[in-house]
């Protein structure tokens, strides 16, 4: 099918008129690009591209990476690893290049361009049923026919190597994003043969970003390699819980369902106890295993502002609960513990000492914990310890810990985290950092192999 000249004529008419950066292709894609793929140079994606197949392959890694290269060089009619091959079809491999899908989902390249010799290049596009091939300021822009365009990228954007719409977010997992917010999230990678490190720029929808630590530094923290799964805020629980509150509104992950079924099994209302005006941040909380209710071996930590008084309000709601529950009480350094039986082979363990609120679903692991808090043995690493005292919100996985005692994986539908499952799975451990920025966070998740 031909286009209509007079579209054809409004395309070009659109793209000449756009400021262009010899040096940066953001300045050609479309308004409504909604997925992008961008590097600065083919050296760059190609590097990148390597590492990420190397680390997802494992010991195929030829044998994959070998079909990975036959694979692209018949869909693209070159051979995007062997530079000299990208050169002779006429592309520059040190500038910055693009490609990505419109909010139509139709399909767009920008490549730079080595020479004016783009035959080869252009039958390339052509074969591939991207029939419209504009050369602008030495870049080829490459799109099918009658691709809908609309205005230009939003070129204040920070240094990206990709870019996703909300929209885009929202159909490749089952969460509903707020209106209210422009939803884009800008990625940035650098990956070896040993890691992946991804920087992410995303919307602020955390209600309460102010963090509450009256003691900055904890004595002990677990180690990392006997549990699978460290989350810390600088933050109280209670300004977590706020915060967490807000994320179930776009999406229900059931957070906060260990807090509704401890107010539902022991007909106590945990917000109406006044506890949370003696509660300070950091809070810290532990999965060694988890089982979905049973045998789980959780710990929960935060700081007190006024131990006496919270030991007195615990106790008062104990008697409560003890009045049809029942309820046992142990001594831990001649601080008054209790253990809550949930189910027959399941209970809570909780308690104040050492002006911290603790709670644990394993008396070993609470026991543990409270003897190295009185020795003040640092247990956790120091790089690790740095990212948990700079960081308003930090979690630290035991990959291999993680999927043996805690995550199950069954049947996985969803493409997108098929994808991504693999470099779970292979990693030994994986660090998430978050900082709010005005009104942004800034992430930085880091896979270690």
């Amino acid at each position: 099918m031909k286009i209509p000249i007079k579209n054809f004529l409004a395309f070009v008419s659109i793209f000449l008129t756009i400021e262009i950066s010899d040096a940066n292709p953001v300045f050609l894609l479309p308004k409504n690009t909604s997925f992008l793929i961008k590097f600065d140079s083919i050296y760059e994606g190609v590097s990148n591209l390597s590492n990420l197949v190397y680390i997802w392959s494992g010991p195929n890694f030829e044998a994959n990476f070998e079909s990975l290269r036959l694979y692209l060089k018949d869909l693209l009619g070159v051979d995007v690893f062997d530079i000299s091959n990208v050169q002779e079809v006429g592309i520059d491999p040190g500038k910055a290049f693009a490609l990505g899908f419109n909010t139509k989902g139709q399909p767009f390249f920008v490549l730079p361009l080595k020479n004016t010799n783009t035959e080869r290049l252009i039958n390339i596009f052509l074969k591939n049923k991207f029939v419209s091939n504009i050369i602008i300021s030495n870049y080829l822009v490459s799109t099918g026919e009658y691709f809908e365009r609309e205005g230009n990228f939003d070129t204040k954007a920070e240094n990206f190597n990709m870019f996703l719409s909300g929209e885009f977010f929202e159909s490749v997992l089952d969460i509903t994003l707020p209106k209210e917010y422009k939803m884009d999230y800008f990625l940035k990678f650098n990956t070896t043969s040993n890691t992946i490190t991804i920087d992410v720029k995303s919307p602020l929808v955390f209600s309460n970003t102010n963090a509450n630590s009256l003691y900055k530094h904890y004595t002990y923290v677990p180690e990392i390699n006997n549990i699978s799964f460290l989350v810390n805020f600088k933050q109280g629980p209670f300004e977590v819980i706020s915060n967490i509150s807000t994320l179930q509104m776009y999406s229900d992950l059931g957070l906060l369902s260990p807090i509704s079924n401890f107010e539902r099994i022991f007909n106590i209302k945990v917000l109406e106890t006044g506890i949370q005006d003696l509660l300070t941040g950091d809070t810290l909380l532990g999965i060694y295993s988890y089982n979905h209710g049973e045998n789980n071996s959780v710990v929960f930590m935060c700081s007190t502002k006024n131990q006496k008084k919270l030991s007195e309000i615990l106790s008062k709601y104990v008697r409560e609960i003890a009045k049809t529950k029942t309820v046992f009480r142990f001594s831990v350094f001649d601080k008054e513990f209790y253990r809550l039986p949930v189910t027959e082979n399941y209970s809570v363990y909780l308690g104040v000492i050492f002006n911290r609120f603790i709670v644990s679903s394993d008396k070993d692991v609470l026991i543990t914990l409270i003897r190295n808090i009185s020795k003040e043995i640092q247990e956790i690493t120091t790089d690790y310890r740095q990212k948990l005292d700079s960081n308003f919100f930090t979690v630290i996985v035991n990959s291999q810990s993680l999927l043996d005692k805690t995550l199950k994986i069954e049947n996985v539908e969803n493409w997108a985290i098929n994808i991504l499952l693999p470099f779970l799975i292979k990693s030994k451990n994986v660090i998430l950092s978050v900082n709010p920025n005005q009104n942004k966070l800034s992430s930085e998740v880091v896979l270690y192999y």
